[in-house]
C-alpha cells in the first residue's frame, strides 16, 4: 500500500506509518522532502519504535505519478520483510567499505534486487558502491539514490530503525528481482581533457591546467557568459562533465560549485580519467527519460510499484518543462503500476554490465517485472 501526503505535514507522516503497518506491512519505505522541515527528535523516536524493518530518505524533492512534490511525504508498505544493511563513515578516508558490507553479506546474500540509499553529499560514494558490488556481486538488480538537501549541507538524511543517519549508505534486500532502464540524453560538447589532479570529488587540474580555467575558456566560448562563482551553478546545470565508459551510458558528474580554480562534484571522479564537458537539449532529456521507462515496461507484465530516481538537477536544467518528462515516463507505464520515487543528489544503477555506479543527471526506473507475461484478468476477454 502506498499513503501520500502532498503538504509535509508531520502529523500526516507519522499517521500514514501507522495505517501502512495497520493494514498489514511487514517493511516500510519512507520517503520525505527536504522542505517539509520536519522536526529530527520526532522522527527520531518514532522510527526507533517501530518493530518492523524501516529505510528511506529526505530528499530535495519527490515523484508521484506524473507529478513532483516539493512539499509532502510517501510511505510505502511493503508485504514482505527486508534485510538492511548499513555501510558508515562514507566520507572518511580509512573507512574499510568491504569489511562492512561483508558483515552484511549473509543478509543480503539471496536477494534479487538490492535498493541502495547513499547520503548524497558523502565524498567516497563510488568506493562505496565498487566495494558492494565487488562484495554482493552481479547477481541481483541494483537500484538507488543519493538523498540530502539542496542547501549542498551534509546532515541527517537517512531513515533507519536507529532514526536519521548521515554520511551512509543502506543497503535493501529485496525478495522479487527488478528490471532497471537509465537513460540521460546528455551529448558530448568538447573533449576529451584528462583528469590530471583531483581529490576525490573536487577536481584541482584538467589537462595539467587549472580546472576551473579549462572550464571557463571552454563554455565561455559557446555562451559568451564570464563564468563567475555567482552564476556558475546556473551555467554549469547545463554544461556537466561525462566519463565515458566500456558499457552503458555515459557517467554524467554534476558540477555544482568552485573553490577558487577547482570544480566540485557530485562524485568522484578518478585521476587520470578522460572527462568530457556535455551539453543537453530539453528535448533529448525528456525522451531519455522516456526511453528508461520504456526499456523496462516493454514486453513484460509489470508487478506492483515502479520505482523512479531522477536528478533534482534535471528539474533546475528543464525548468517549466520538467512536467513532460514525468508526463512521459507516466505514459508507458501501465495506470495499474502507481509510481513513486524521489527527485535525488545522484542516482545509483548498474552500468551496462561492469560495476555498480553513481550518477548524475541521469533518470533511473525500476519496476518488478516478469518477461512473457500472462494476460492480466483486466485484459482478458
Amino acid at each position: 500500500m502506498i499513503c501520500i501526503d502532498r503538504k509535509g505535514s508531520i502529523d500526516a507522516f507519522l499517521a500514514n506509518i501507522d495505517q501502512a503497518i495497520a493494514e498489514g506491512a511487514k517493511s516500510l519505505l519512507l520517503m520525505s522532502c527536504d522542505e517539509n522541515d520536519f522536526d529530527p527528535e520526532v522522527i527520531t523516536a518514532k522510527l526507533r519504535s517501530l518493530d518492523l524493518p524501516v529505510f528511506g530518505g529526505i530528499f530535495p524533492q519527490l515523484i508521484s505519478g506524473s507529478e513532483n512534490l516539493v512539499h509532502g511525504s510517501i510511505v510505502n508498505g511493503i508485504n514482505h520483510r527486508v534485510d538492511i544493511g548499513i555501510v558508515r563513515g562514507l566520507s572518511d578516508p580509512q573507512t574499510d567499505f568491504v569489511e562492512q558490507i561483508e558483515a552484511s553479506y549473509p543478509l543480503l546474500a539471496d536477494s534479487e534486487t538490492v535498493f541502495v540509499i547513499v547520503d548524497g553529499l558523502a565524498v567516497r560514494l563510488s568506493t562505496a558502491l565498487e566495494s558492494i558490488y565487488e562484495v554482493i556481486g552481479a547477481g541481483p538488480s541494483y537500484l538507488g539514490g543519493g538523498a540530502g538537501s539542496l542547501s549542498l549541507e551534509q546532515g541527517p538524511c537517512l531513515y533507519t530503525n536507529e532514526g536519521i543517519l548521515q554520511d551512509c549508505a543502506l543497503m535493501i534486500g529485496l525478495g522479487y528481482r527488478m528490471q532497471v532502464g537509465v537513460e540521460h540524453g546528455w551529448h558530448q560538447f568538447a573533449g576529451p581533457f584528462v583528469v590530471s589532479n583531483v581529490e576525490d570529488n573536487v577536481i584541482t587540474g584538467l589537462d595539467y591546467r587549472p580546472a576551473l580555467e579549462v572550464y571557463r575558456e571552454t563554455i565561455e566560448s559557446d555562451i559568451d557568459i564570464h563564468i563567475d562563482e555567482a552564476n556558475f551553478y546556473d551555467i554549469a546545470k547545463g554544461y556537466p562533465l561525462g566519463l565515458e565508459r566500456l558499457e552503458g551510458p555515459m557517467l554524467v558528474r554534476d558540477l555544482i560549485k568552485t573553490n577558487g580554480e577547482n570544480l566540485t562534484c557530485v562524485g568522484e571522479v578518478p585521476v587520470n580519467n578522460q572527462v568530457y564537458i556535455l551539453k543537453g537539449d530539453p528535448n533529448d532529456l525528456i525522451s531519455a527519460s522516456t526511453r528508461a521507462a520504456q526499456s523496462v515496461a516493454c514486453g513484460r507484465r509489470m508487478i506492483g510499484v515502479c520505482l523512479f530516481i531522477n536528478c533534482i538537477s534535471r528539474v533546475a536544467y528543464l525548468e517549466d518543462r520538467f512536467q513532460e518528462e514525468l508526463v512521459g515516463v507516466a505514459g508507458v507505464i501501465p495506470d495499474r503500476n502507481p509510481i513513486i520515487g524521489a527527485l535525488s543528489l545522484g542516482e545509483i544503477a548498474v552500468s551496462g554490465n561492469a560495476c555498480l555506479e553513481f550518477y548524475n543527471k541521469t533518470s533511473v526506473v525500476g519496476a518488478f517485472a516478469l518477461d512473457n507475461p500472462a494476460p492480466h484478468p483486466d485484459e482478458q476477454d
